[in-house]
């Protein structure tokens, strides 16, 4: 599975992605709809305000409860907008290593899967879309990566999604933020699991 995601990072930006070859899923809450990333032994993350109201969740079309594990301070803006999770029961899904250390240069194209698609909301569809690290114009946090996406400002539904660098998940979008005329999409790096 791992050998077949460099060719379709490739070759599908922007396309719908089988299930089995990312490793996310859609996750809806009573108010919200996102996206948890599996990072292993039903081990996800996703960002904390998508489990802030409930932990009663729909998880790759599974009725089931989150069970919070470590998370992100909540006095934080972005940087702190983590959590991660398991299930019971337990979920599980495909999944790609962890490097939350990565060094990622200003200008590096990085490629985010989840479930979100500019301007409407397609559930049940992963999605891949490529992005850009840019140079932060504000400090957000040494674990906080700007990122430009090339088509829109809007991706509902990517709270959550994997960020993947050289075949590695390196962190899950957070949100996104204007500055003056330019928007940034936020990804945070949560602390090593």
């Amino acid at each position: 599975m791992i050998r077949i995601l460099p060719f379709l990072l490739a070759g599908c930006v922007g396309s719908h992605l089988p299930p089995a070859v990312v490793p996310v899923a859609e996750i809806k809450t009573d108010s919200v709809r996102a996206t948890a990333t599996h990072i292993g032994n039903g081990i996800w993350m996703t960002c904390r305000h998508v489990l802030e109201r409930t932990q009663k969740v729909v998880l790759q079309y599974h009725e089931t409860t989150a069970v919070l594990g470590e998370t992100g301070p909540a006095d934080a803006f972005v940087q702190g907008d983590w959590v991660i999770f398991h299930t019971e029961p337990p979920v599980v899904g495909p999944e790609l290593p962890l490097n939350l250390t990565a060094n990622i240069a200003v200008g590096e194209e990085v490629f985010v899967a989840g479930y979100g698609w500019p301007g409407s909301d397609r559930p049940g569809q992963s999605n891949l879309v490529k992005a850009e690290v840019t140079a932060p114009i504000q400090c957000e946090g040494d674990n906080v990566l700007h990122l430009c996406f090339p088509q829109s400002s809007t991706y509902p539904g990517l709270s959550g999604a994997a960020v993947i660098y050289a075949g590695h998940v390196v962190a899950i979008l957070a949100g996104r933020m204007t500055y003056g005329m330019e928007v940034r999409q936020l990804a945070v790096r949560p602390v090593e699991p």
